[in-house]
């Protein structure tokens, strides 16, 4: 799964998803930090990579429409071990499968909301 982690993913936990199998670009990576949320988006879905952010604003773009995404997984929960962290979050990903894929994905501490969307 090719995945793109905005700034508000630490550099700690894209090496935690790596060391899980992913395939992780972040964006301090390829854009500046101060980069728009838009950019981001487009940045991710011309690669096709599904966002990764805590920034529940991916998400609101890609459910208006006003952002082409490949899909978008928020992380609503915070883990003072970025290892548990990482592996909570693999689990994740890995239980969504292809489901993750133009849909918007909310994980939380007890569970994970889905919301499909259309790319028009």
């Amino acid at each position: 799964m090719r995945l793109f982690l905005d700034a508000s993913v630490s550099p700690a936990l894209a090496k935690a998803l790596g060391g899980h199998g992913f395939d992780v670009v972040a964006q301090r990576e390829v854009l500046p930090l101060n980069s728009s949320d838009l950019q981001v988006m487009e940045t991710a879905f011309a690669d096709g990579r599904v966002v990764l952010a805590r920034d529940y604003d991916m998400a609101e773009l890609a459910l208006r429409g006003f952002a082409n995404s490949a899909g978008v997984v928020i992380i609503a929960f915070d883990e003072a071990d970025v290892s548990a962290e990482g592996a909570r979050i693999a689990s994740e990903l890995k239980r969504l499968g292809e489901s993750i894929y133009r849909a918007v994905h909310v994980i939380e501490v007890k569970r994970v909301r889905s919301r499909p969307f259309d790319l028009g």
